[in-house]
């Protein structure tokens, strides 16, 4: 490699940004178990859904709201955990968007263009 990073095509991100944005609206919402226990779902699908945001986020709210903080650190850490992650990703967006030496003006479509 000549130190140069191979940029995906504008419908490849357009479908890597859907994935990410509806895997966890459509996995993690059915999976969170907001509205019953974890206890309640299949095993695999309780435990992953307390892993996603919705259902750490729910059950943060109800350690909180009914229980006085009890059990609520574990779902303190995932959500953090989950904005970490997030936070990674977009400086590495910006890292590499600086690497490619693009101006605003290349990543704005021609129709915005005066």
């Amino acid at each position: 490699m000549t130190g140069q990073t191979r940029q995906l095509p504008r419908h490849d991100r357009a479908k890597l940004a859907a994935a990410c944005l509806l895997v966890p609206v459509l996995v993690g919402n059915p999976w969170s178990a907001v509205s019953s226990a974890p206890e309640l779902l299949p095993k695999p699908a309780g435990r992953i859904g307390q892993l996603l945001p919705p259902g750490a986020g729910g059950n943060l709210l109800r350690s909180t709201a009914f229980f006085n903080n009890a059990a609520a650190s574990p779902h303190l850490l995932v959500l953090a955990t989950w904005a970490v992650l997030g936070l990674a990703a977009v400086c590495l967006g910006a890292m590499r968007h600086r690497s490619t030496g693009a101006t605003a003006t290349e990543l704005t479509p021609p129709s915005a263009v005066s």
